[in-house]
């Protein structure tokens, strides 16, 4: 990862990280980048766990499907279903929008 600093470069770097932070802040950014890793970790291994629970829960081959009812006998959607989509003010559709990049 750091193959391109050698040396020199290298030292020079770390200077310059000590003067803009001081010499008291990086034990605590090494810290809490520590605590931020086991975190990150953690949450991998709880993401693992759950893809295996849901693999077991899955249905096997031999589980009959439920059969669909026809799309007459369905009632038709509530609005309270529906995402709510904002509409802008008149104050804002007056105002010119930024070109997509």
């Amino acid at each position: 990862m750091l193959a391109f600093l050698e040396g020199p470069d290298l030292i020079i770097v770390l200077v310059v990280v000590v003067l803009l932070f001081g010499s008291s802040q990086l034990p605590k950014f090494a810290r809490s980048l520590g605590q931020a890793k086991k975190e990150f970790e953690s949450g991998i291994r709880e993401g693992e766990g759950k893809d295996t629970v849901a693999e077991t829960a899955a249905p096997t081959v031999a589980e009959q499907p439920q059969a669909i009812p026809p799309a007459s006998a369905s009632p038709a959607p509530s609005p309270a279903a529906q995402p709510h989509v904002a509409q802008p003010s008149p104050a804002e559709q007056d105002q010119p929008h930024p070109p997509s990049v």
